[in-house]
């Protein structure tokens, strides 16, 4: 694996209205937070900060948030998180294909348009994740083509049960491998991450990249290479609506009204650990996530780096006047 030090972020932006959104969850109470139907330790609160506890083999669950409003195709917004992907307990199975996710959903919709928890489906089933603006980080190596990092929009059904892949669209799949696609390249554990991406409404285009915090400031960060120029990419941009209206004529939107982290179940994973078959196992630290404006306010560093900052200051200038 590559040392590399990152900062993800998940920022949406649009050339139509700008939302007078301003969401914002630091996780200094859980108060904000709503849990739906499943297991509560899997989310757990302490210091300031929410561990998401993703396991592939458990029962779905989600956390989420309000924003205080409804986000359409029609609006320009930011939303994003920082967030650390944590060494201890860590487990992806290299056959396996499971995602780390977090994103924008619809909570209050009726059966055709509230985002769901089947994702990941059996063939002949239904996915039922409609509206949902989500990053993905899947970090196996699945038989040598990941880790793969990424955004997926879903928008909402024609009619209820519908399969929600058939109003979906995310990037070119080797847009979602990260680094040189050498199979190498991954992001870091035990790092602060923050995860962006941006749509633009006017445009309909859907950007996202990732930043890395390096002590002063924050990095860009190459989240791509292309195999045959070999041009380095800190950015990809997707048309999220590409070939919906083919598939789901007059539905090419989305609403979402809160912000979740969602932990789905693999119903292909057996349980054989032993046998390489299970998916995911990983503990994620929130610190803070948020939604608004895009330019809005940017992710912060940690309180650490923010007093090491102030420290380096403070003996700056005591140096300056003992001159």
């Amino acid at each position: 694996m590559k040392a590399v030090i990152i900062a993800l972020c998940i920022s949406f932006t649009v050339s139509g209205a700008a939302s007078a959104l301003n969401f914002h969850e630091d996780f200094s109470s859980p108060a904000g937070a709503t849990q739906g139907p499943g297991d509560p330790g899997r989310f757990v609160f302490s210091a300031g900060k929410l561990t998401a506890r993703y396991d592939s083999l458990a029962d779905p669950v989600r956390l989420y948030m309000p924003l205080g409003g409804t986000l359409t195709d029609g609006d320009s917004f930011e939303f994003g998180a920082n967030v650390r992907i944590l060494s201890a307990g860590f487990e992806a199975s290299y056959f396996g294909n499971f995602q780390i996710a977090f994103g924008l959903v619809n909570e209050t919709g009726d059966a055709k348009n509230k985002t769901g928890l089947n994702r990941a489906t059996p063939f002949g089933e239904s996915a039922d994740v409609y509206n949902n603006i989500e990053v993905d980080y899947f970090p196996n190596a699945f038989y040598g083509f990941g880790p793969n990092f990424g955004v997926s929009a879903f928008g909402p059904a024609a009619n209820a049960g519908d399969d929600a892949f058939w109003n979906f669209q995310s990037p070119e799949y080797e847009a979602f491998q990260i680094g040189d696609q050498s199979g190498e390249s991954d992001l870091p554990r035990d790092v602060l991450l923050n995860i962006y991406a941006s749509y633009d409404a006017g445009g309909g285009l859907l950007t996202y990249g990732a930043r890395q915090w390096t002590g002063a400031a924050w990095s860009p960060l190459v989240i791509y290479v292309d195999p045959t120029t070999h041009d380095a990419f800190t950015e990809i941009t997707f048309d999220p609506f590409l070939y919906r209206s083919d598939w789901n004529p007059g539905i090419t939107g989305f609403s979402v009204n809160a912000f979740a982290i969602s932990l789905y179940k693999d119903p292909f994973d057996d349980g054989e650990l032993a046998d390489d078959m299970q998916s995911l196992r990983a503990n994620v630290e929130f610190d803070e996530v948020y939604c608004g404006a895009p330019g809005g306010p940017q992710p912060v560093p940690e309180p650490a780096s923010i007093m090491m900052l102030l420290g380096g200051y403070a003996l700056f200038v005591r140096l300056l006047r003992k001159k």
